[in-house]
């Protein structure tokens, strides 16, 4: 009886005694494999736009030629790393099936950083052009053609409406910045209706330029071979800050002057010849206030074995040189530029011939300047003038209808100053120095008497003061 109570005691339980909690049940397998393909899909979609990219990019290079009249524009290949940002072109070429190619390139590499993005800079850390052949070319009407892209001409620009002017004015700008710029091996060829240039571009570099570091000095490098003279430029520039400045030195060995004669074509100059060469320090300043720059050169510039022809002048065997400094200020409210020019020139020509047809009177000889020379112009555009030197005029001879000169020399040594006020017509003259004439063979023609061998010096002192208005 006992063992029966206990036993219904046991298995009867209260009514409010709550149930035990049901486990909760694990995620289904349907939904992990979602997750799964989800994750897989994106996997092979970016190694799809990873892979394709570079290709892309190449379809686009030859579209864009193609598109620009350069048929049959090929790119051997492209690398793209999405995560450094390098972009590398190679074997890049015009068009494959022209005889000449007018654009090509070995190499061609850039690197974009992605992280300047976010603050709205656009950064690019390098850009380098290697073996890169270029032509140039601009017609008759001004239309130029790159390779054998032909650009039109711009077209006059469009006024913006006011309102589109005031929202781009308080739009913030984006920054922009490069690295540097490289360009190694880089060949260059311009033709136009009167010159053409060959020129290549050994090495040269333009270093960190930043719209958002404006103060920051740029420097810059160049060595360039233009046909068969060598041209080299190395400094530092600001142009991007509030007062721009730059600081260079250019230094010119050997240029012929040659092909610059089609320029002086229209001024019948038939023949030009010579050799150019320069060293030249160059500095460029913006005034505090004014916000005008101020240029000075200081160097040397030189002329060899130059000669010049033309129907009224001839010049041979011309030897120039000059060392001194030049210097130029530019005033604000169209007043005429400060300038001033001091240092030492020497000329050297052996041969000298002018001839005037209409008059019919000949000249020729050689001539021999040396001379210290100071000029200087203030804004009220007062000149002051100096030549302190020698003039040796050799074997001259002159010839009209009344008188004839053989043989004939000259020599002046001493000081030319000369003052003009833009108030008076006649600047004030000062002359003082020696003249001496050791050679001397004149021919009166229609006097029919002739003066030989007649040598003298004589010391000049003149002095010309100004007419006043």
């Amino acid at each position: 009886m006992q063992e029966n109570f206990l036993h219904q005691t046991q298995n009867k339980r209260p009514m409010t005694e709550p149930k035990p909690q049901e486990e909760s049940s694990p995620p289904s397998k349907p939904r992990r494999r979602w997750v799964l393909w989800v994750i897989a899909g994106l996997l092979i979609t970016a190694t799809v736009v990873l892979v394709a990219t570079p290709f892309v990019i190449r379809w686009g290079i030859e579209k864009a030629l193609s598109d620009q009249g350069v048929p049959n524009a090929q790119v051997k290949d492209v690398d793209f790393n999405p995560f450094t940002g390098v972009l590398v072109i190679k074997a890049f070429r015009g068009n494959v099936q022209a005889k000449e190619q007018k654009l090509a390139a070995v190499q061609i590499q850039a690197q974009i950083d992605w992280f300047p993005l976010w603050r709205k800079n656009i950064y690019i850390p390098e850009i380098v052009l290697r073996d890169v052949d270029l032509h140039f070319q601009r017609d008759d009407d001004g239309n130029w053609t790159i390779g054998e892209l032909n650009l039109p001409l711009e077209p006059a620009p469009d006024e913006k409406p006011e309102k589109d002017k005031a929202d781009a004015d308080r739009k913030e700008p984006w920054g922009f910045g490069i690295g540097q710029v490289v360009l190694d091996n880089v060949r260059i060829h311009y033709i136009d209706p009167k010159l053409i240039v060959d020129a290549r571009v050994a090495n040269a570099r333009l270093g960190s330029l930043e719209t958002w570091n404006p103060e920051q000095a740029t420097p810059f490098d160049l060595d360039l071979i233009a046909n068969q003279g060598r041209i080299r430029l190395e400094g530092e520039t600001r142009p991007l800050s509030s007062h721009p400045g730059a600081s260079a030195r250019l230094r010119i060995d050997q240029l012929p002057i040659g092909w610059l004669q089609p320029l002086l074509e229209e001024h019948s100059v038939s023949q030009l010849n010579g050799n150019f060469d320069t060293d030249l320090q160059i500095t460029m300043k913006t005034d505090q206030e004014s916000t005008l720059p101020d240029f000075s050169v200081v160097g040397s510039i030189g002329l060899d074995s130059a000669s010049l022809g033309h129907p009224q002048a001839a010049i041979g065997r011309l030897q120039l040189t000059w060392v001194g400094q030049t210097k130029v200020r530019l005033l604000p409210e169209a007043a005429p530029p400060e300038w001033s020019v001091s240092g030492d020139l020497s000329l050297v020509s052996e041969s000298l011939q002018w001839t005037d047809r209409e008059a019919d009177r000949r000249t020729a000889g050689d001539l021999e300047l040396t001379q210290r020379i100071s000029a200087r112009q203030n804004k009220e555009e007062f000149l002051e003038a100096s030549l302190d030197g020698s003039l040796r005029l050799a074997d001259l001879n002159y010839r009209d209808s009344q008188v004839s000169l053989k043989r004939g020399s000259l020599t002046w040594e001493g000081n030319v100053a000369l003052e003009h006020n833009p108030q008076n017509p006649q600047p004030a003259i000062e002359a003082q120095g020696i003249l001496a004439v050791p050679d001397f063979a004149l021919d009166l023609i229609e006097a029919g008497y002739g003066i030989a061998q007649q040598k003298f010096t004589a010391d000049i002192a003149l002095k010309v003061p100004a007419e006043e208005a």
